[in-house]
């Protein structure tokens, strides 16, 4: 019983370190944004959704959107931003 106490915290433990802090509630409303990144785009429905990637981005360490526009990417600027996974 003592050894499944154990392992009941640190299995705690692991999970808590993956949960990410970012703002996941996002409004459904259709409003086109671009992220601008320094190697690549992102087009979101809205200007949450970029600021939920920008969070997302941040805690990964992987660098930060330089320009958020109204509006959909150009095509052909620059290649799409791979998709940062869920924790």
């Amino acid at each position: 019983m003592w050894t499944l106490g154990i392992l009941l915290l640190i299995a705690m433990f692991t999970s808590a370190n993956r949960v990410s802090r970012c703002r996941a509630i996002i409004p459904l409303v259709r409003d086109p944004h671009c992220g601008f990144a320094s190697n690549c785009n992102t087009n979101a429905i809205n200007k949450w959704v970029i600021a939920f990637e920008s969070c997302r981005r941040k805690e990964l360490n992987v660098s930060d959107f330089k320009k958020v526009l109204r509006g959909m990417c150009p095509k052909g600027d620059k290649p799409p931003c791979s998709q940062i996974p869920k924790a």
